[in-house]
């Protein structure tokens, strides 16, 4: 695509990409790992995203969230990670997540296709334009275990 653009419009600005990984645990029960991929192809701004990626030790098999939390975790989690939503905007009980430029599909809080296992707990992040504009940036919301003791599955970290 670069050498189209350049062909026909000349000098084009430089096109670039930068991937890097970053291992944020490894033990003997879960690795995960963070990619960050920064692109630049032109236009206003470039293109900045991190993906989390957990791996069950004793497999190799990806995590995914199914695994890690007991069946009917869906709600629960929903509800811990909203509250930690409204916490880190500092928005009120009843006050709209979108008040705080947040757009969520139908009332899911928690990101089932970002998250990493880590020391401190189950972080979840959303990348630009995923639940925000992209002026507000991404956003990463951390929930500790003691949070959610009740919904993980215990034969994951036996």
């Amino acid at each position: 695509d670069y050498k189209e653009i350049k062909q026909a419009f000349g000098e084009a600005l430089g096109w670039n990409a930068e991937v890097e990984g970053k291992i944020l645990r490894n033990d003997t029960l879960v690795a995960s790992v963070e990619l960050a991929a920064n692109v630049f192809t032109g236009g206003a701004h470039g293109s900045y995203q991190l993906q989390y990626i957990s791996f069950d030790y004793a497999t190799g098999n990806r995590l995914l969230l199914k695994d890690v939390f007991k069946p009917g975790y869906e709600a629960k989690l929903n509800e811990i990670t909203e509250a930690r939503l409204r916490q880190l905007s500092q928005l009120e009980a009843g006050q709209d997540l979108s008040d705080d430029g947040y757009h969520f599909d139908n009332g899911k809080y928690y990101n089932e296709n970002n998250f990493a296992i880590v020391d401190e707990g189950i972080k979840f992040y959303y990348n630009a334009y995923e639940v925000a504009a992209y002026a507000k940036g991404p956003s990463e919301v951390l929930i500790p275990y003691e949070e959610v003791k009740d919904l993980i599955n215990p034969g994951l970290f036996q």
